[in-house]
């Protein structure tokens, strides 16, 4: 031979598997993994719709103030299961607990999605399925006229009428991922509400210049 034989070869190369999940994280139900993603410490989601964290662990909102043991037999349970009812309302479906800050859009449990865990849509002023206003005969949006006197400050601050609770977020023309800046808070209305459940005993509601 007057020159070496090459011989090519052509290798298809295989997609690499996807990373495995840290055990650490719990995976998000396979019906709602496409509306959740992880941000934080685990076991909280956030929903890519509405921006709001819920523990996928106890089904409820997050509850950075409490570990997941308080929230189910914490020493001081019935404070526990009072400060969640306050703060939150359970799927007439699931009893997934959805949390609406007062002002925060409208009362229908949600337009688009319902309950992010079931789906199922509802009131969140009565729970009652359907569509706020058309279907329980509700008020579609939170009031904000004579706020401070239709509040009920414990277990957490909340509208009487509504049970929507303050938002803890939001400042005085500063409104929170989920706010569109007209809530009692944003305006000036009402103070933020407390950041820790320690605080809620010594809360006022009218703003220091008010």
């Amino acid at each position: 031979r007057t020159s070496e034989e090459t011989t090519t070869t052509t290798t298809t190369l295989e997609e690499s598997p996807p990373p495995k999940s840290s055990p650490s994280s719990p995976p998000p139900p396979e019906d709602s993994k496409e509306d959740l993603s992880f941000e934080g410490e685990p076991p909280f989601v956030t929903c890519i719709h509405c921006n709001r964290q819920s523990c996928v662990r106890c089904k409820i909102p997050a509850h950075p103030l409490l570990t997941c043991e308080e929230v189910h037999c914490g020493a001081a349970s019935q404070a526990t299961t009072a400060f969640i009812a306050a703060t939150s309302k359970a799927c007439p479906n699931c009893t997934f607990r959805i949390t609406h800050y007062h002002g925060h859009a409208c009362h229908h449990i949600r337009p688009g999605g319902g309950c992010p865990n079931c789906g199922v849509h509802f009131c969140y002023t009565c729970g009652r399925r359907g569509t706020s206003g058309s279907s329980c005969g509700c008020r579609l949006f939170c009031s904000s006229d004579d706020v401070i006197d239709n509040l009920d400050l414990q277990p957490f601050p909340h509208d009487r009428r509504c049970s929507c609770p303050i938002c803890p977020d939001c400042r005085r023309g500063a409104p929170c991922s989920q706010c569109n800046g007209f809530c009692v808070v944003c305006r000036g209305v009402v103070r933020p509400a407390p950041t820790e459940a320690k605080d809620v005993p010594t809360w006022t509601p009218r703003p220091e210049d008010g």
